[in-house]
């Protein structure tokens, strides 16, 4: 059986962050989806010793949040396949430095889980 795949964009070309802090995508329910294969692509920072984090973090209820171990901080293109063991998920993009900017985006390949079997045959 062939796994149906869907392209999701997370963030859309060209996504600017600016300022030391932490930022929180909107959260997507992938309670449908057993993993995705994610690209996610960074440009040069600009400000005085930019840096740069993307972290996927996983909730079952939309309150409590946990880092999936997976990170992001290179720049250029970076591809990771990610499992999800729970509903939710949310990108968190972390900047730090002296006025720092970048601009970023990120989409996946979802693969739909596969429907259990109801076993019986004709």
């Amino acid at each position: 059986m062939n796994t149906e795949i869907r392209r999701i964009v997370l963030l859309p070309r060209f996504t600017t962050f600016a300022g030391a802090r932490t930022f929180h995508t909107e959260p997507f329910n992938v309670r449908e989806f057993a993993y995705a294969n994610l690209a996610v692509w960074r440009g040069t920072g600009i400000g005085t010793s930019p840096t740069f984090l993307m972290q996927m973090q996983e909730s079952p209820d939309l309150k409590i949040w946990v880092s999936n171990g997976v990170s992001y901080s290179g720049s250029g293109e970076t591809n990771q396949s990610h499992s999800f063991g729970l509903d939710w998920i949310r990108l968190v993009v972390t900047l730090a430095g002296i006025d720092p900017a970048f601009s970023c985006w990120s989409a996946g390949d979802f693969a739909l889980r596969t429907p259990p079997s109801h076993g019986g045959g004709r």
